[in-house]
């Protein structure tokens, strides 16, 4: 249920901004939201945290319980008037509803002829799949294998968004310097798999800081990938479908994130159940994912012709006049 109600958010409202927002103001309304979301996850999880350090089970039910009714009535304060209505009931918009564009076997095709974003896409695939296996695990990693009390591991969340902040500000300034978004895909990799390698050797409880360390290094290299492949993305494809192949690539990630989340799960409880060791299982995922993402290098490495672009859009650059249904396909 919960990941049903996290993928239909996150098309709705990204439909929802287009419509509420003027064209020349969306770019900067939809970094300011994403923005905003990763500081909501740093600020609960420091509030989550602070609540249970002295852990119960019954302690714990009621920070949650809490935590969901919150949830509800800030997201109905905040949705209350967003929309205004008119008489027909139609919704008034800061763009004219127009017809999509292209159908849905139309884009495929489309995306058939485009063979460097086809490779692009495969590589985010991979990426995005080994990037997120470590997020159902950072916890469970940190309680069953280093000792750390409940309060402390919901506090690894914290480190997570802040690292991947410093990771976005840091590919916004290395792409204002024009440095090439495929170098900073390359950079992200590079940092996560030495992330992954850390975490993997941190299993011994005196090495909680290492594994810190670890966290906040996969964290800010998935930053910087993020950043490089959608605007590696928006360069290559021309600036009438950019909110198709933008589309694309939410869901090349959204299915990269569901695949990787079960698979990191099935992997460990496999591993564990087979090695009889609780380190092996978590261990085995973090080396798969380190492997993954250098099979990514060496992907991005043979497409290096292919993903090289002479000038960088950016992510909302030029999209004032697609709709919010193409925007959010």
């Amino acid at each position: 249920a919960y990941g049903i109600g996290i993928n239909i958010v996150e098309t709705i409202y990204l439909a929802l901004v287009s419509d509420i927002t003027p064209p020349q103001s969306r770019g900067k309304v939809l970094s300011a939201l994403w923005t905003l979301l990763i500081l909501g996850t740093v600020i609960s999880g420091m509030v989550v945290g602070s609540m249970i350090m002295d852990y119960s089970h019954r302690r714990l039910i009621q920070v949650m319980q809490g935590s969901a009714i919150t949830f509800v009535i800030l997201t109905f304060l905040a949705l209350v008037g967003q929309e205004r209505l008119r008489r027909d009931g139609s919704v008034v918009s800061k763009t004219e509803t127009v017809r999509v564009r292209l159908s849905l076997w139309e884009s495929v095709r489309m995306l058939g002829k485009e063979k460097a974003l086809q490779g692009l896409f495969v590589v985010i695939f991979i990426a995005t799949m080994a990037f997120v296996t470590h997020d159902v695990l950072l916890e469970p990693y940190g309680g069953e294998v280093l000792n750390m009390s409940v309060s402390a591991t919901m506090r690894l969340t914290v480190l997570w968004g802040v690292s991947m902040i410093l990771g976005v500000a840091a590919a916004g300034y290395l792409l204002w310097r024009k440095l090439s978004p495929a170098v900073l895909m390359a950079v992200g990799c590079v940092i996560g798999l030495v992330g992954f390698a850390v975490i993997s050797v941190a299993s011994d409880g005196a090495m909680v800081n290492l594994f810190r360390a670890g966290v906040a290094m996969i964290s800010l290299g998935r930053g910087l990938f993020v950043v490089g492949s959608v605007i590696l993305v928006m360069s290559l494809t021309d600036i009438a479908h950019a909110g198709l192949f933008l589309g694309i690539w939410g869901i090349v990630q959204a299915m990269a994130q569901g695949i990787g989340t079960i698979g990191g799960g099935v992997m460990r409880d496999v591993v564990q159940y087979t090695s009889g060791s609780t380190i092996y299982g978590y261990t085995a995922v973090y080396a798969t994912s380190l492997l993954l993402l250098v099979v990514v290098l060496l992907l991005a490495f043979r497409l290096r012709r292919q993903l090289y672009v002479e000038e960088i859009r950016m992510p909302w650059s030029g999209l004032e006049e697609i709709p919010a249904d193409q925007l959010a396909f």
